[in-house]
């Protein structure tokens, strides 16, 4: 374990090349960098704005999400209160994180201000969006984390609403796990080469939660 200097808050965490970790900070415009197995910090990347989501590319580069805290814009959003949001905005505002599928697409979780999510061909060419403000099936109250399975599905912390959606690669929903006593607040989600999704909670439980893709809570710690 390692812990961040005080007053830093931690965001997106990646394996990028030569199997360093990289990690996000949120406002302090710093990305650590560490040896994955050590866990000593080797380096940092400076940036500008907001640090969110980060993910790795098949060809090991990263990307990460960026947005600007209290910014209104044509959502309706006043710069202050999420319920504020009536619809949703191009190109993003506040986007939480990002996921590659197996076939280089990738897809952001375009979160606080938007409720949506935004896919990308690997040439970064728009190709669709999904998604609205709500608690019905295909809606989200701030998708904070997404995560991609072998066979192209989307899984998406829909952290407000206190759920995982699974939709297919077009945005057609398939089923939601309604998280009961699990996380409190899905801070991000991370589909293993084993093909089982963890997550990481930012309130409350502070704990990590590794589940079946059925939704099934296997432990925690």
């Amino acid at each position: 374990r390692v812990m961040l200097p005080p007053k830093v808050f931690g965001e997106g965490l990646a394996v990028g090349a030569n199997h360093r970790l990289v990690q996000l900070t949120w406002k302090d415009h710093t990305a650590f960098v560490r040896d994955s197995a050590t866990l000593q910090e080797v380096g940092t990347h400076h940036y500008l704005g907001e640090g969110w989501g980060l993910s790795t590319q098949p060809d090991g580069r990263l990307l990460m999400t960026m947005g600007i805290l209290n910014t209104p814009s044509d959502t309706g959003y006043d710069g202050k209160n999420v319920a504020s949001i009536k619809r949703g905005g191009p190109p993003f505002n506040r986007p939480t994180n990002v996921a590659i599928g197996d076939k280089g697409r990738i897809y952001i979780t375009d979160g606080y201000v938007n409720s949506r999510v935004a896919k990308f061909d690997a040439n970064g060419d728009w190709v669709k969006q999904w998604g609205s403000k709500g608690t019905g099936p295909g809606q989200f109250v701030i998708p904070h984390s997404i995560a991609i399975d072998r066979n192209d599905n989307v899984y998406v912390g829909d952290r407000s609403n206190r759920r995982i959606q699974v939709f297919d690669e077009n945005g057609k929903f398939l089923s939601q796990w309604d998280l009961g006593d699990g996380p409190t607040a899905t801070y991000h989600i991370w589909m293993s080469a084993d093909q089982h999704l963890w997550m990481s909670d930012g309130h409350g439980n502070f704990k990590f939660y590794k589940y079946d893709l059925n939704g099934k809570r296997l432990y925690s710690w």
